[in-house]
This record gives C-alpha cells, sequence and structure tokens, in this order.
C-alpha cells in the first residue's frame, strides 16, 4: 500500500508546489505582459504626436515672417504697455491728435478666484481732443488697426468752437504664457 500511495502523495505534492511557486511568477509575467502592452501604446502615441508636431512645425515655418509679425500684433504673448501706448499714440497722431492723461489697469477684476481664461486682458484709459470728425476717423482707425482693442467707453466735454476733450477707455488683449 506505501509503494501505491507514496508515488500519488510525491506526484499530489509536486503538482502542488509546482501551482503554487509558478502561479505568482504567471501573475507578475501577465502585469508585466500588460504594462509592456501600455508602453507600447503610449509609444505609439508619444510618435503620432511628434509626427503631428512635425507636420505643424512644417506649416508654421511656411507663414512668411510679415504675416507672423501681424499676428503677433493681432494678439501678443505679453502685454506690452509702452508699445500699446505708441502705437495708440501713432493712430492719434496720423489724426492730428496727441493722447494725454494715460492710465493703465491690470487684468479685469471683475471675477472672482482664480482667472483661467488663456488670455490676459489690460485696460487702458487716455485722453485726446479735437473735432468729433476726427475722434469718429481715430477711432475707425483703432478699431481697423492690426492689435485686438475694444472701445469700452467715450466720454466728452466741451471745450472752444468744435473742440471737444474725449476720455477714452480701450481693452487690449495678450496670450498668457502657458
Amino acid at each position: 500500500m506505501f509503494n501505491i500511495l507514496a508515488p500519488v502523495v510525491i506526484t499530489a505534492a509536486s503538482i502542488g508546489l509546482f501551482f503554487m511557486q509558478t502561479s505568482p511568477i504567471l501573475d507578475r509575467i501577465s502585469k508585466e505582459k500588460i504594462e509592456n502592452l501600455a508602453y507600447s501604446n503610449a509609444e505609439k502615441s508619444s510618435e503620432q504626436y511628434q509626427e503631428l508636431l512635425k507636420a505643424k512645425n512644417a506649416v508654421f515655418n511656411q507663414i512668411d515672417d510679415a504675416k507672423k509679425n501681424a499676428l503677433n500684433k493681432l494678439l501678443p504673448d505679453s502685454i506690452d504697455n509702452v508699445k500699446l501706448i505708441i502705437d495708440i499714440n501713432q493712430i492719434a497722431s496720423d489724426k492730428g491728435m496727441t493722447i494725454r492723461n494715460i492710465s493703465i489697469k491690470g487684468g479685469d477684476t471683475t471675477s472672482v478666484g482664480p482667472d483661467t481664461r488663456p488670455y490676459g486682458v489690460a485696460t487702458l484709459g487716455f485722453s485726446v481732443s479735437g473735432p468729433y470728425k476726427t475722434l469718429k476717423d481715430f477711432l475707425v482707425s483703432l478699431q481697423t488697426s492690426l492689435r485686438l482693442i475694444d472701445v469700452t467707453s467715450v466720454s466728452f466735454s466741451s471745450g472752444d468752437k468744435d473742440q471737444y476733450e474725449y476720455n477714452v477707455e480701450i481693452k487690449s488683449y495678450w496670450l498668457k504664457q502657458q
């Protein structure tokens, strides 16, 4: 009986020992296969994004510098108050006006909480004087300039004959660095 029972017990023990030893190894192998598949997918996605980036850069590099400068003037990547004032003063001087009493306010303070917009806003106030028609021409020139500007307020006071003092408030925008 021992001759029959001993081989059965040894075989059962060896089968049990085999599965107890190999089961954790097989589990680890299957986890590593899943992890390897995830890395392969990430690598393929990375290659696709690299190709997309190369294509976008090729298109961007085909744009001539004049158009890039115009785009940068339309929506710059930082608020350059001095350049903005110079641009507006140039438009005003083309119309025979000079800007005075310049005041600059930072971003919008009307919202509560953190500002998550991808762009910034600055408010610029100034005064000009001249006839009404000249102001209209000045505002049209501001409207058609490359710089993205919203005229938010215009007030006036009377002065000499056909000369008025105008207080203008505008908002200018720029892209925030990310």
